[in-house]
């Protein structure tokens, strides 16, 4: 009832699985006794060894119960990059018994794509996320939807990590980390974590009933310009600039227009002829332009935006 409630109000519903790890003190600890890449003491888990087709087997039913049992729209899988070996494998103590592949990054990429059919074959349009570190163009083919890492606060680290997401991941949906910000901040200073957030999927995390009445105005008016101009921020031309300084400048283009993100106050910003909307997060309420050849000062507020 109460994943049909949320459908209801026209959101998706997906669920969180941890997927190497079985809690030390599960009910399933024990049956897969003998059946871990290692234990981890410091999170009171067991890591599955995917390896034992029993042991694929256990997650992909898990997944496909939970899909059946609650209609969800889909998963986040998270930690597939902890299916590691650290230090002596212990399956070559074992001759490999009861093992049916050999290699644990070929067991890994069986796993997940069992997981795949067997979610498509139920919800051909089920959803699956993961996060970095675990992303780049082979991940692609399990899921539809990759994340940030964790980056609570970071602001810099959500936008040249949507860049470089983005950069290696073809037309696959990137997400931002979830956005929260201290209430007590300026809306116009808030806004700075949304506009570093603009060229991914932003994930908005603050409690708004809680917002003071400014910063829920400030919400109100990214989420509609992101959804104005989402063609262009998402499925455009997108050429983040100067990666060494972690795109201090980003744009987007499509036919009609072109979006361009500023994010820091040191340099002109090149403005084609065509309508240009300049999202200014460089911190100051100014900025330098260069269209047609002449060099002018633009103002526009930080946390702002402005068309051209």
């Amino acid at each position: 009832a109460h994943v049909k409630k949320v459908q209801g109000l026209g959101i998706k519903y997906m669920m969180w699985y941890s997927v190497p790890f079985v809690g030390q003190k599960s009910v399933n600890y024990a049956r897969f006794k003998g059946k871990y890449l290692s234990e981890n003491n410091g999170l009171g888990t067991a890591v599955l060894d995917p390896r034992f087709p029993e042991v694929r087997k256990f997650l992909v039913d898990t997944y496909v119960k939970a899909l059946k049992d609650w209609n969800i729209d889909g998963f986040k899988l998270d930690f597939i990059d902890s299916f590691s070996i650290w230090g002596e494998d212990p399956a070559v103590k074992e001759n490999y018994a009861g093992r049916d592949i050999k290699s644990l990054p070929l067991a890994v990429d069986v796993l997940m794509t069992e997981i795949k059919e067997a979610l498509t074959a139920i919800k051909p349009d089920i959803l699956v996320e993961f996060r970095q570190s675990y992303v780049g163009p082979a991940i692609r083919k399990y899921g539809n939807m990759l994340r940030v890492g964790d980056c609570p606060g970071n602001l810099r680290r959500n936008r040249f990590a949507i860049a470089n997401l983005r950069l290696a991941s073809g037309g696959t949906a990137v997400h931002s980390d979830m956005l929260e910000w201290n209430f007590a901040e300026s809306p116009e200073h808030a806004a700075l974590y949304v506009i570093n957030s603009m060229f991914g999927v932003v994930q908005y995390s603050v409690m708004l009933r809680n917002a003071p009445k400014e910063h829920l105005a400030m919400v109100e008016k990214w989420i509609k310009f992101s959804q104005d101009h989402r063609d262009t921020l998402l499925n455009g031309k997108f050429t983040p600039r100067h990666p060494e300084l972690q795109y201090p400048v980003i744009e987007a283009e499509s036919d009609k227009e072109v979006i361009i993100g500023l994010y820091d106050d040191g340099r002109i910003v090149d403005v084609p002829a065509k309508k240009t909307f300049v999202m200014n997060a460089s911190g100051k309420d100014s900025f330098v332009i260069r269209r047609g050849g002449k060099i002018s000062e633009v103002s526009c507020k930080s946390g702002d935006w402005i068309e051209l």
